[in-house]
């Protein structure tokens, strides 16, 4: 028994000196040298790191939903309490035409997160009936998936620009992003659920 053991841990020895050694230099792979990107999609145990990512960016994409994301790199934090901040290519398919840029941003409190949503809505009011962003006009509303209320939406109309930045409460999460019209948008926002 005890010639056997060694043996197999001599051939063991040998499997790891072949692996560790790696032949010769032009048989070596230098995937070291290159790191990986992202090009797949993010979130959920099959996320991909990249090294572009900050820590606490990573940790943000890995929250969202699988093929909800792709292709994020880290963005600039702008605002007291933002504490990751990503922009994406929308991943997921729908019907609809979704917009080329997602940015996601992260607040360390809702309190940070009400604080940028006012800063985002100075100059807007909240939409009267007849006259919400559903009807391609700015302003700012409240919106819920469910019977719950979860955050609010920010929409700013211009010529060929419908730019829409909208919370989600619960998570103390916003996102931006625009198409060039609001029946393009909404489309596309109804169907996009990235938590």
């Amino acid at each position: 028994m005890g010639v056997v053991l060694v043996l197999v841990l001599a051939a063991v020895g040998i499997v790891v000196a072949v692996t560790a050694g790696g032949g010769s230099d032009g048989d070596r792979d230098d995937s070291t040298t290159a790191p990986p990107s992202v090009t797949g999609t993010a979130g959920g145990a099959g996320a991909t790191s990249t090294p572009s990512l900050e820590p606490a960016d990573a940790d943000l994409v890995a929250a969202l939903l699988p093929f909800t994301v792709t292709d994020c790199r880290s963005a600039s934090r702008d605002g007291d309490g933002v504490v990751a901040a990503v922009s994406c290519a929308p991943g997921g398919s729908t019907a609809a035409s979704a917009p080329e840029q997602l940015s996601v941003i992260s607040y360390g409190t809702a309190e940070a997160l009400q604080a940028d949503l006012r800063e985002r809505s100075v100059g807007l009011t909240g939409s009267d009936p007849g006259t919400t962003c559903a009807h391609g006009r700015s302003g700012v509303e409240r919106w819920a998936r469910t019977a719950h209320r979860r955050g609010s939406f920010v929409c700013r109309v211009t010529p060929g620009r419908f730019a829409v930045y909208w919370t989600v409460d619960d998570s103390r999460l916003g996102f931006t992003a625009e198409l060039p019209d609001a029946d393009q948008f909404l489309a596309w926002w109804r169907v996009y659920d990235p938590i």
